[in-house]
């Protein structure tokens, strides 16, 4: 067993060469690439063809190539099982985060939570690529009415949002009607009915781990 099953490991181990991980993260599908880019790629693939002789001789020596060859052949024979969407992870989002939001804040940052997850599904990328969660974030507190606005809020914002920017825009109207976040974190905390949990704090803000909570302790509460 080796101890890491990291190529820079390998790399470290069998070639003497350290990885340089600068461009790990790069987005990839940019064109044209920049040189640096064009070299990094370059020296990471370099070293393959001498990595791959070398483990396949010490496999054939040790006699352990069959059982690699066996697990190598269940590891691509699992299927990729979509993950469902969980939709109270935007709460976990905003308790990471230590963010205290608005009702009205709240409920964009969840419209954009679900606008983030079905744009990532139905484009096959990742939802942080779609949009980050801090920016994820700051577009809930500023909740944008207008293309000028959103670019305000959203200086880096990725190719689908600005392609996208009609919707993310329908979203955040839908989840918060125009009108001021105070009025509407009062309205909401007076016209609750008797028997309900309220998770509206000191200045109309939302306790994250009430709002969780307030499902199960409704089901609790005498009729």
């Amino acid at each position: 067993e080796l101890p890491s099953y990291s190529l820079g490991h390998l790399l470290k181990s069998y070639c003497g060469v350290s990885v340089n991980h600068q461009y790990q993260l790069a987005d990839w599908r940019i064109r044209p690439l920049t040189e640096e880019m064009v070299a990094y790629a370059r020296e990471d693939t370099h070293y393959l063809l001498y990595l791959y002789d070398r483990l396949r001789t010490e496999l054939f020596s040790s006699g352990r190539v069959g059982a690699v060859w066996a697990r190598s052949a269940q590891l691509c024979a699992q299927a990729y099982a979509v993950v469902p969407l969980d939709e109270s992870e935007h709460l976990a989002l905003c308790r990471r985060a230590g963010a205290k939001l608005n009702e009205q804040e709240l409920a964009v940052h969840r419209a954009l939570f679900l606008w983030r997850d079905a744009v990532a599904r139905e484009e096959d990328e990742s939802p942080s690529y779609v949009l980050s969660n801090p920016q994820l974030l700051k577009l809930a507190q500023a909740m944008p009415r207008s293309i000028d606005e959103l670019q305000a809020a959203c200086i880096h914002m990725s190719p689908l949002v600005s392609f996208r920017a009609n919707s993310l825009l329908e979203a955040v109207a839908a989840a918060a009607p125009a009108s001021s976040p105070a009025q509407a974190s009062a309205s909401t905390a007076e016209s609750a009915p008797a028997g309900t949990v309220k998770a509206v704090g000191a200045a109309g803000c939302v306790d994250i781990r009430a709002a969780a909570l307030m499902p199960a302790a409704a089901a609790l509460m005498p009729a």
